[in-house]
C-alpha cells in the first residue's frame, strides 16, 4: 500500500521521498523507475523488539529533521510511535503532518502482549495523543478507529476514514481464474497473512475438531506467519487436525492464485483490538470476489462493512456453533455462497486502490491547501 500511495503521489505531481529502515525488503522495480520518488534507507532492518523499534524511530525521526522541507510528512505505524517523529518534522522543518494510522498505538500494546509497565504506556499515550492532536490530518481505516480517537479527545474534524485497498496485483485475470489450483477438490477456508496475539484462532481449531468427522470435504488452510502460527501446529499434531493445511508465507507471484483457490476467506480480530486495529487481508477477499467469515466484534469496521455489502457472515469469537453454522451453509447452500460472493463483487468495485489513492491525494492537497492560507 505504502508502494501504490508513494505512485499514486508521484502520478499527480509530488515529488516523494520515503524513509525506512534496513534492506531485507527490496525497492519495487516499479518505484525505482520513477524519478521524483527517492527512498532513503536508515539503519538495519528493525530489530521486532523493544530496543530495535526504539533505534528506528530515533533513526528516522533524525533522517526526516535533515532531509530538505518537504510540504507533507505522512507517517505510518511500523515501528510504533512513528507519528512522534510525524511531529518532530512537523516541528523542525515546518511540514504538514498526516498520520496513517493503520494501528493505533500504544493502545494496542497490551492487546498484542508487549510487555511494558502501565506507567511507561500511560507516557507513550499521552505523547502520541498530543502529537495526534497537532497533526493536520489523521487518516484512519475505519468507522471504529475515528470513534476511539474521537473518544479520547482528538477533534474530529483532524481525522477522515480511507479504507485500506486490495492490490491490483492480487485480481488474478478471469480467464486464468478457474485454473488457479486444479488440484483441490476440497472446500477451502482461507486464512492469509499474519496470525498474532490479535487473531482469535480457538474457535477455528474446535470447529475444525468436529468438521473433520462431519464434513472430510471441508478444510482450512493458513498461510503466512506471525507469532502464533507454530502455537496453531503443534495444537493441530496434538488433536491430529487433518482437515488444517499450514502454509508459509508465500511471494507476491503466487498470492493471486492462492487468494483465488479460497472459496470463503476468513478474518479474526480480537475484540479488544477493535477501533485499535483493521486487518487488512480482509480488503484481499474483495479481489477474488469471495464470501468473508468474520470472527470478531459486531462494531469493528469488518463487520459493518459485511453488513453493509452483504458479503460475508459475522461471528462471535466464542460462538463456535455459529462459525460452524457459517461454514456448513456456505458449502451446502449453493444460494447462501451466491449472494455473499455478489456482495463481495459490489465491494470490489468500491474499496478499489484508484478511489483510496484519490481520495488521499484530495486529502493531502486540502491539508497543503490550508497551510499556506494560514
Amino acid at each position: 500500500m505504502l508502494s501504490d500511495l508513494a505512485l499514486g503521489f508521484a502520478k499527480d505531481g509530488w515529488k516523494v521521498t520515503v524513509v525506512t529502515t534496513g534492506t531485507d525488503h527490496p525497492v519495487p522495480s516499479q518505484i525505482k523507475k520513477k524519478a521524483n520518488i527517492e527512498v532513503f534507507r536508515v539503519g538495519k532492518t528493525a530489530e521486532k523488539t523493544k530496543l530495535g523499534y526504539l533505534k528506528a524511530l530515533i533513526q528516522m525521526s533524525l533522517k526526516g529533521c535533515l532531509l530538505p522541507r518537504h510540504d507533507i510528512v505522512v507517517t505510518m505505524t511500523d515501528p510504533p510511535l512513528l507519528a512522534l517523529a510525524g511531529r518532530l518534522v512537523q516541528i523542525f522543518r515546518s511540514s504538514r503532518h498526516i498520520h496513517w494510522c493503520q494501528d493505533l498505538y500504544p493502545d494496542l500494546f497490551p492487546v498484542v502482549g508487549a510487555k511494558l509497565p502501565s506507567p511507561l504506556i500511560r507516557i507513550f499515550k499521552n505523547l502520541t495523543r498530543k502529537a495526534l492532536k497537532k497533526a493536520d490530518k489523521i487518516i484512519v481505516l475505519g468507522r471504529c478507529m475515528a470513534r476511539q480517537l474521537t473518544h479520547s479527545g482528538v477533534e474530529p474534524s483532524r481525522i477522515s476514514v480511507i479504507p485500506n485497498w486490495y492490490s491490483a496485483k492480487m485480481v488474478m485475470p478471469k480467464t486464468g481464474r478457474k485454473d488457479a489450483e486444479p488440484q483441490n477438490t476440497k472446500f477451502r477456508i482461507l486464512y492469509t497473512g499474519t496470525l498474532s496475539y490479535i487473531h482469535p484462532y480457538s474457535s477455528i481449531v474446535e470447529a475444525a475438531e468436529k468438521l473433520q468427522e462431519t464434513h472430510p470435504d471441508i478444510e482450512i488452510v493458513f498461510a503466512g506467519a506471525g507469532s502464533s502460527y507454530k502455537r496453531l501446529a503443534e495444537i493441530r499434531a496434538e488433536k491430529r487436525l487433518s482437515n488444517i493445511k499450514l502454509l508459509p508465507f508465500q511471494p507476491n507471484s503466487k498470492l493471486p492464485a492462492l487468494i483465488e483457490s479460497g472459496d470463503v476467506h476468513l478474518v479474526t480480530l480480537s475484540e479488544k483490538a477493535t477501533g485499535l486495529s483493521v486487518p487488512s487481508k480482509f480488503y484481499n477477499s474483495f479481489a477474488a470476489e469471495r464470501p468473508v467469515i468474520f470472527i470478531g466484534s459486531k462494531s469493528s469496521e469488518i463487520a459493518r462493512t459485511i453488513t453493509d455489502y452483504k458479503c460475508g457472515t459475522v461471528v462471535s469469537p466464542d460462538n463456535v456453533n455459529a462459525l460452524i453454522l457459517a461454514i456448513e451453509s456456505y458449502r451446502e447452500n449453493e444460494k447462501v455462497w451466491f449472494e455473499a460472493q455478489k456482495g463481495a463483487e459490489q465491494a470490489a468495485k468500491v474499496f478499489t486502490p484508484e478511489q483510496s489513492i484519490q481520495i488521499w491525494l484530495e486529502k493531502a492537497q486540502s491539508v497543503v491547501t490550508n497551510g499556506q492560507s494560514k
